[in-house]
């Protein structure tokens, strides 16, 4: 969906994506992880919707809520990780630029690191979702 918005975005998605990016570069500064949340899930929506590829446009829409509920768990966990937190906004920054310069090589490069960061990122806080079932059961504790 980058490199297509890259090669198809008009001047009116280059316009909405800046404002999505003007306002998660806001959010992030914050401490609201709900609009952290809300936020980034625009962003995401509207690169989908500069790729100008129906299929692509509706998939997304329709898994919207499901992209939530990943980029929440996803967000919180790399919230409270400074290090993490820095190189995802990087990687939108990466993507948004390559999107404005109309790079798709570039957009894409830049989708795909930001994806295998998600995807170890989600990894990531599975095992320590495990570890920390794993040690409350040992104290006999309930599970939240």
């Amino acid at each position: 969906a980058a490199a297509l918005a890259a090669d198809r975005a008009t001047d009116a998605d280059i316009e909405r994506l800046d404002a999505a990016y003007a306002a998660l570069e806001a959010v992030y500064a914050s401490n609201d992880m709900s609009a952290c949340i809300d936020t980034d899930v625009a962003f995401h929506q509207v690169i989908s919707e500069a790729a100008h590829n129906v299929l692509i446009g509706h998939l997304t829409a329709s898994l919207l809520q499901v992209v939530h509920g990943h980029i929440s768990s996803n967000l919180q966990h790399l919230h409270a990780r400074p290090q993490r937190w820095a190189q995802l906004q990087a990687q939108h920054r990466a993507i948004w630029l390559a999107i404005r310069e109309r790079n798709p090589e570039a957009a894409a490069r830049a989708a795909r690191v930001h994806i295998e960061f998600v995807r170890q990122s989600s990894a990531d806080n599975a095992r320590e979702e495990e570890r920390r079932h794993t040690a409350l059961r040992r104290l006999g504790e309930p599970i939240a």
